[in-house]
């Protein structure tokens, strides 16, 4: 086992894929009823990803896979060992390890009757293959501790970026593949964590040393022999730094005002650092459009109720019930503010008569509050539409899923086809968008949350990257940045950062820059 910290991009899948043929008849000459073969766990949006790669890769019938995810996985232990390839997900990964917690059971002590609960659990694997395993960065969690107590002969750990925030984020990786004596906490601190924060340099040649032996790691400018390992077409990073509008302005240093405030009161300790990063938090969305923070001074609760066009258009929509594709809108209206009208109503394969009869009126109370940002974006889209003769493919990344509803109206005002994913959407839902993204060639747009499309997608049919929103995490950005420009591209690729001159962004930009040394560093 080891790290395969490869780019993203570069193939880790079909490494993966490929060590697990080589060693089919040896996982299989295992001894024991329990004795399974491979466990993968990765994210939900990544599975498809393997079933698409394993399905290319692989001859059929050579190895027999399940998905442990949804109605149809398998409860019982037994069954899961019976299989070659098991792909599940962390969070059920985590739900079962969390049963074995509460029954107080163990791999030891786990009886036949306790299989059917366990599952996961219970399989000694011969192998086990974390996908994205950066996840599982902060030792203290469920998903850290479920993923450790999982009984295998072999461990891998796949990411780009092992290195998100801290170094503590490797103590966590280290601690999965049981490296001793590194994976005991205490040691792993006197090694690495408090002489390198202290900047004892010969520490950090330690944990290079470390990972030197445990790591496989190739970049997109890596070569071999003195050629290029992987040829893929240039990519441009442009950064658009934007002046906001003196409405937009005078809404951000409100809240810039509240946020000192905060930071004030939280020093006497009049309130909790989450009340300070919730100012925060309104204040990087104001960057964005002042709707998200509800203007000036107003509270995330009054935003809901009483922000600008979603107002107008939330009203006439809780009287409906259903629309034309029968779905309960004012149950979902109470989930998601607008999310939930834009997703039945204005996706380009929904015929819906009761849309048809408001939408005039309502469009145009949503267009009307547009924002710096978001008129940058369409803009930009629409220069790149008109110069491909509408044949070119664009992807755009928000952290929060309130922009993405923000942007809908706008792109359908200006007649694109567009799909989203999110993570409120379910694994047949986000396999039909990016299927349509895909393959439809009249739908140029993808809407992605940042978190739940940024890992494991191939979306090399696209050559446009927009990140409306900088991430405290740059590993985060450069894992969306690179589902696109990754094996498999064949033209250039150009990714838009839109940033707003003087504000908080500029300072999360030089934190970034920080964490990218420092990943560098640990990792040259």
């Amino acid at each position: 086992g080891g790290l395969l910290a490869d780019d993203m991009g570069l193939g880790k899948t079909v490494t993966a894929i490929a060590l697990i043929l080589s060693s089919l008849q040896e996982s299989r000459a295992r001894g024991g009823s329990l004795a399974g073969g491979t466990l993968i766990v990765c994210p939900l949006s990544v599975i498809s990803n393997w079933e698409e790669q394993i399905e290319a890769h692989v001859v059929p019938g050579t190895l027999s896979l399940h998905i442990h995810h949804g109605t149809g996985r398998l409860a019982n232990a037994h069954a899961l060992a019976q299989h070659d390839i098991v792909i599940t997900t962390y969070n059920l990964m985590s739900l079962e390890y969390s049963k074995v917690s509460m029954i107080g059971a163990t791999l030891k002590t786990a009886d036949q009757e306790d299989a059917s609960l366990i599952g996961l659990q219970q399989v000694k694997w011969f192998r086990i293959i974390l996908d994205e395993a950066h996840v599982i960065k902060e030792p203290k969690t469920m998903l850290c501790r479920a993923a450790c107590n999982l009984a295998a002969e072999r461990r891998w750990c796949l990411t780009g970026t092992p290195v998100q925030n801290r170094l503590v984020d490797l103590y966590s990786l280290i601690k999965f593949l049981r490296i001793e004596p590194f994976n005991q906490r205490a040691i792993w601190q006197q090694s690495f964590t408090r002489p390198i924060t202290r900047g004892n340099p010969e520490a950090m040649q330690r944990l290079q040393t470390l990972l030197k032996y445990i790591t496989i790691r190739r970049t997109k400018e890596s070569t071999l022999d003195g050629r290029p390992l992987l040829q893929l077409p240039p990519k441009e990073d442009r950064i658009v730094w934007l002046e906001l509008s003196k409405t937009e302005r005078d809404v951000y240093d409100d809240w810039t005002k509240r946020a000192q405030e905060s930071v004030e009161s939280y020093k006497r300790q009049d309130i909790s650092f989450s009340s300070v990063l919730e100012v925060l938090l309104r204040l990087r969305q104001a960057c964005v459009h002042p709707i998200l923070c509800g203007g000036r001074g107003t509270t995330h609760d009054q935003a809901s109720t009483h922000s600008g066009w979603s107002c107008r258009l939330a009203r006439p929509m809780r009287a409906l019930t259903t629309c034309g594709r029968g779905r309960d809108i004012k149950t979902k209206m109470l989930q998601s503010r607008l999310h939930a009208f834009w997703i039945c109503c204005v996706h380009p394969e929904t015929t819906c008569a009761i849309f048809a009869s408001m939408s005039a009126t309502m469009l145009s109370s949503a267009s009307a509050k547009s924002s710096t940002k978001l008129d940058a974006l369409l803009q930009s889209l629409t220069r790149e539409r008109d110069r491909s003769s509408g044949q070119l493919k664009s992807v755009v990344f928000s952290q929060w899923t309130s922009v993405l509803d923000l942007v809908q109206p706008m792109l359908h005002d200006a007649h694109f086809n567009f799909v989203r994913l999110d993570g409120t959407m379910s694994k047949e839902a986000r396999g039909q968008a990016l299927q349509r993204f895909r393959q439809d060639s009249d739908v140029t747009v993808m809407l992605i949350s940042l978190r739940a499309g940024g890992v494991g997608l191939n979306l090399t049919m696209a050559q446009r990257v927009y990140l409306l929103d900088p991430y405290w995490n740059p590993a985060v950005e450069q894992q969306a940045i690179d589902r696109i420009h990754r094996l498999g591209q064949q033209q250039p690729v150009v990714t838009m950062r839109l940033l707003v001159k003087d504000s908080v962004e500029q300072k999360i930009i030089r934190l970034q820059e920080y964490k990218k040394r420092l990943a560098d560093i640990s990792l040259s």
